[in-house]
């Protein structure tokens, strides 16, 4: 019993701590106030190693998959602009943290480059959305080229491909980070990412229905748009006839962007209503366009915070790695003897553009080479694989906050919509079965010494 006791306490200690970051208007000074508090307890939770590692291997999901699509058989000249202008993977991107084509730089001159001139560098450091949103951007860029008409059935294909190729890792990846925040963020608990991808995998059906409901309702009134083109097609009726009834196309063309819209906002709102609720798409569906409805103010401005909150979080990950990555180039050189000979410097490896995500002191120059005065490749290759790895997770660490921000956000407009408390979300019982049993444990170790020293007063 004071097993159990204690464990009650415990919980009931961890949702005070919850709900002190929810305090009423009457509390503090009003709603904003809390949703500002619990955006940064949101970048604070996406600190968690294990959603950087789910982050970034969905990063690395979409980037593969963006070059099996690009490289499709039959490519055309279209498509190879499309391979010129894709991120490619994540050790290619530009992280928008200096003036665009501009040369690397040391990462110690770089960032202290950042503190003299607060003024030039202050945007992307607090405005980044390209980085915080990117899973939102990998969805919506081949959503666009999907409405674009196409030329050829091959290209249709390719952007299809492409479209459905992230809405799957996404709204997969999605869900698991969902729920790893959700656990987290409202009741100050954790669930194993095993059960986190069970979880996931239960839900896929209703994670792809619910993107699947909208764009069906989007071709249906597309469909009824193309009836206007045939009968455009009427031989001398039929273009005044159109232009008669173009007010319908019009009308059409509303309820389109309308729904282009609610998608654009929704579809992380539906990922997390699956996630957060143990709901089906229809009801992700709903609650999505729901809240876009019925509180718009509050959707954009937390949405803003958010992503003010996430570019802030994102670039200190980004100074802490790129440090690490110096600091540690540089004591390794020390023991190397670096600079005792001309080609002692420490090299950028770890992509082969002129900017990329590290800056660059990366390793000492006397452990790359090609092989033909005294390089070692296989050094090489590994140094490479370590540093691509630390890029990966720090681009992981972009797309768990973005996740963990989604679930804030839901939480933040369901309690001011539906009035349903932040703790209450939907728990599987295999969740709480670690804590049940661990109480149990605690409660037989506790209970063992009360039956002895009732044994030994009974014997006297």
């Amino acid at each position: 019993m004071p097993a159990l006791v204690h464990e009650a306490y415990l919980r009931e200690q961890r949702q005070k701590m919850v709900e002190s970051a929810w305090a009423g208007p009457e509390a503090r000074s009003g709603e904003s106030f809390s949703g500002t508090r619990f955006m940064v307890r949101a970048a604070r939770s996406a600190l968690d190693p294990r959603r950087w590692l789910v982050g970034g291997l969905a990063v690395l999901a979409i980037a593969a998959g963006n070059l099996l699509f690009d490289h499709w058989p039959g490519a055309d000249t279209a498509s190879e602009a499309a391979v010129s202008a894709s991120p490619g993977w994540p050790w290619n991107w530009e992280l928008g943290y200096a003036p665009s084509g501009a040369p690397r730089q040391d990462a110690l001159r770089e960032i202290v480059g950042h503190l003299d001139q607060p003024g030039a560098d202050l945007l992307p450091v607090v405005w980044n959305p390209r980085l915080v949103a990117r899973p939102l951007l990998d969805v919506l860029e081949p959503a666009v080229a999907v409405i674009v008409p196409k030329t050829t059935w091959n290209e249709t294909a390719r952007t299809w491909s492409r479209f459905l190729w992230a809405v799957l890792v996404w709204s997969l990846a999605g869900v698991i980070l969902v729920r790893l925040a959700a656990v987290d963020l409202a009741r100050g608990e954790s669930v194993s990412l095993g059960r986190a991808l069970k979880f996931g995998l239960r839900r896929l059906g209703s994670l792809l229905g619910a993107p699947l409901i909208v764009c069906a309702f989007l071709g249906a009134l597309w469909a009824v748009g193309s009836l206007g083109g045939l009968v455009g097609r009427i031989p001398t009726a039929g273009p005044v006839l159109v232009g008669l009834l173009w007010i319908v196309p019009l009308l059409l063309g509303l309820l389109m962007s309308l729904v282009v819209a609610g998608f654009v906002v929704g579809w992380p709102l539906m990922v997390a209503t699956i996630g957060v609720e143990d709901s089906d798409a229809y009801d992700g569906f709903n609650h999505s366009f729901s809240y876009l409805s019925d509180r718009p103010a509050s959707l954009v401005g937390h949405s803003l915070l958010g992503v003010l909150v996430g570019s802030v979080s994102v670039f200190l990950a980004w100074v802490v790695v790129t440090l690490a990555v110096s600091l540690g180039a540089l004591s390794v050189a020390g023991g190397l003897g670096a600079g005792l000979e001309p080609n002692d410097s420490l090299v950028a490896i770890s992509n082969s553009s002129e900017r990329g995500v590290l800056a660059d002191r990366e390793v000492p120059g006397q452990l790359v080479g090609d092989g033909a005065a005294g390089g070692v490749p296989l050094a090489t290759g590994l140094l490479v694989f370590w540093l691509r790895g630390v890029i990966v997770l720090l681009v992981g660490y972009a797309a768990g906050y973005f996740w963990t921000a989604v679930t804030a956000l839901y939480l933040l407009l369901r309690r001011s919509a539906d009035g349903i408390d932040v703790a209450d979300i939907w728990i599987d019982e295999e969740d709480d079965e670690p804590a049940t049993a661990e109480a149990d444990s605690e409660a037989e170790t506790a209970a063992e010494p009360t039956d002895t020293a009732a044994e030994e007063t009974a014997d006297e």
